[in-house]
């Protein structure tokens, strides 16, 4: 993602013993940066109030962290200001984001990227001070679609290790219903980035899925997420 490539560029100009980055929010997202960062040499440290995604982190971050990323009492323990990045990787939980960027900048933090899931949240946190806003999903959405519209037989892009993006068929036990409530969930394993429908006129139609979204034969599932998860997806639904 461009934001990542950023990082990297930022490293290659800063003292490599003085370069770290600290993620908050440890979701798919979250996760999929943390473990990017330490497959390329970067110290990272992982914050989350959820214990089974801390424990989960443990294997590919330099140190992980129980803790609710909205207790600044609790944020400033860690010398955040001391990293080179903070990420701010929450996303459906707006509130927290927003709190928690607006603690980073109070405690001095060098450089806030916050991740943003609507227009007008991405405004409010460039107004209280995030040095950059991104918006993973609209990203990755948008690198899809083109890729969909220019390579027919698509079924897999990978990512980074084992998480990849891709193409599968509706399962049988979600035809003519709507997607899972647990795929909306910040938390979750993968998420459906878009719903991709022929119209009528033979075109493709790709967009995101909203939790009213009634799934059709035709159609086809984008999926992010690490590949034995999104397998286990299938087979439960199927």
């Amino acid at each position: 993602m461009k934001f990542f490539r950023k990082l990297l560029l930022k490293r290659k100009t800063a003292n490599s013993d003085e370069f770290k980055i600290a993620v908050l929010g440890l979701g798919v997202f979250g996760q999929a940066v943390t473990r990017a960062l330490f497959e390329n040499d970067i110290e990272v440290l992982a914050i989350d109030r959820d214990r089974d995604l801390v424990n989960r982190c443990k294997e590919f971050s330099t140190e992980s962290v129980i803790l609710d990323v909205t207790n600044q009492e609790g944020l400033a323990k860690f010398s955040l200001q001391e990293y080179s990045a903070v990420v701010v990787a929450i996303g459906n939980q707006f509130e927290n984001s927003f709190l928690a960027t607006a603690y980073l900048k109070e405690i001095g933090a060098k450089y806030v990227i916050a991740r943003a899931t609507s227009e007008i949240n991405r405004k409010i946190l460039h107004k209280i001070g995030a040095d950059e806003v991104i918006s993973p999903e609209e990203e990755i959405g948008h690198d899809l679609g083109y890729h969909l519209a220019k390579r027919k037989n698509l079924h897999a892009i990978t990512v980074r290790g084992n998480y990849c993006i891709s193409e599968i068929e509706v399962p049988a036990k979600l035809l003519g219903q709507s997607l899972p409530e647990q795929i909306f969930e910040p938390q979750n394993d993968i998420q459906v980035l878009l719903v991709n429908t022929i119209n009528e006129e033979g075109a493709l139609h790709s967009m995101r899925p909203k939790r009213d979204t009634i799934l059709n034969p035709d159609d086809k599932l984008s999926v992010f997420g690490d590949s034995e998860k999104i397998d286990e997806f299938i087979e439960e639904f199927s």
